[in-house]
């Protein structure tokens, strides 16, 4: 790789790391949070009017603790003993100061070793109904280990998301359990895997730590963004078009 670029990569990462520490004093307070209800289809609930996020990840890749952090609560999402066991969806209303309220949709993890083949079909086919047959979903939270290559599951759903436009960010957790000197390598090995760039991207892969709350915030802008700037009508907004219009270039042979 390019030494300049290894270079503002790093540079990067280290201010990346210092804003973050910065927002630690400035946390967005939540003034309610709250689980809705919970559902074998998406279709059985109606819509809440409200901007929808959908979470999606292997089973124990931290989509409870994901929403605790964000939702400030320590059993708001409750981790299941046996993971890849979970059919129901989980329908929760967040209220944070000074933002709009939104929901989270916590769609059943896949991928878990115990689970059979034709459950994890299962799993895939229930994400695919819920974001194609619920417009109100307007972005996707891919969640996956940081401390591990992107499974052949993640990397069907992201690919399907990028085929249907659907607007989504790829969310690394479990941050506390890297060393500071790997992160970079455990981050390039998620972007080689979607095949991202080698230097910061709006897709991510955006780092989190539910035990510490690193990226907390910088979730909080990513909502921030998604209820300002991607358009109605389940299909991605100019301002996604033109990322994946710019990469595609990039990708794109010379010659």
């Amino acid at each position: 790789m390019n030494q300049k670029l290894v270079q503002k990569r790093d540079q990067h990462m280290d201010r990346h790391i210092d804003q973050q520490k910065e927002q630690q004093t400035k946390e967005t307070i939540m003034k309610e949070a709250i689980l809705m209800t919970s559902a074998a289809r998406a279709t059985d609930v109606p819509a809440s009017g409200l901007l929808e996020i959908a979470l999606v990840g292997r089973s124990n890749v931290g989509k409870s603790s994901f929403i605790n952090m964000l939702a400030m609560r320590h059993a708001l999402a409750r981790t299941s003993n046996t993971p890849g066991k979970t059919r129901l969806i989980h329908f929760y209303r967040l209220d944070p100061k000074e933002m709009d309220p939104f929901v989270l949709i916590d769609l059943p993890g896949y991928g878990y070793a115990s689970v059979s083949q034709s459950m994890r079909r299962d799993f895939l086919k229930m994400i695919e109904s819920t974001l194609l047959k619920r417009p109100s979903v307007k972005l996707v939270f891919l969640l996956v280990d940081a401390r591990h290559a992107p499974s052949q599951e993640d990397l069907k759903v992201e690919a399907y998301l990028r085929a249907y436009a659907i607007p989504y960010r790829i969310i690394a957790t479990k941050q506390d359990k890297l060393k500071r000197q790997d992160i970079n390598k455990h981050l390039s090995i998620i972007r080689t895997a979607f095949k991202l760039p080698d230097i910061s991207s709006e897709l991510g892969p955006h780092l989190v730590s539910a035990k510490t709350r690193y990226g907390r915030e910088h979730v909080f802008e990513l909502i921030r963004l998604a209820s300002s700037t991607f358009a109605r009508g389940g299909r991605a907004s100019s301002f996604e078009e033109q990322k994946d219009a710019d990469r595609d270039q990039k990708e794109r042979p010379k010659g």
